[in-house]
């Protein structure tokens, strides 16, 4: 297991709403030679379409250790307890598209 390379800096948000943007479903496509897309959408069962609201460029190798930050920050945040003032088991986490009775309706 490789040890993980944190770092400890300020970060500019520039234009970036504190808040973010909604998102409720993302894809993964290869681009070139050891690239990636990560296209974050705003998908609507009714329509069956999806938005994208962000895209972002990654190397290949990168999406490994992305997937293995998000799954330990998904632990740290369940050991944490995720809902502060639920007196029920925290809520489900999905990483890709929420299930179908959690759709909104667009």
């Amino acid at each position: 297991m490789r040890k993980p390379n944190g770092v400890i800096c300020p970060v500019d948000m520039g234009d970036c709403s504190p808040f973010g943007d909604y998102v409720n479903a993302f894809r993964v496509m290869s681009d070139s030679d050891g690239e990636l897309l990560l296209d974050f959408c705003i998908y609507s069962a009714r329509e069956n379409k999806a938005q994208v609201v962000a895209r972002i460029r990654v190397a290949a190798t990168f999406l490994t250790d992305i997937h293995e930050r998000i799954g330990r920050g998904l632990t740290e945040i369940r050991a944490s307890g995720a809902t502060k003032g639920s007196t029920g088991p925290a809520n489900p986490i999905f990483l890709f598209r929420r299930p179908v009775d959690d759709e909104e309706s667009n």
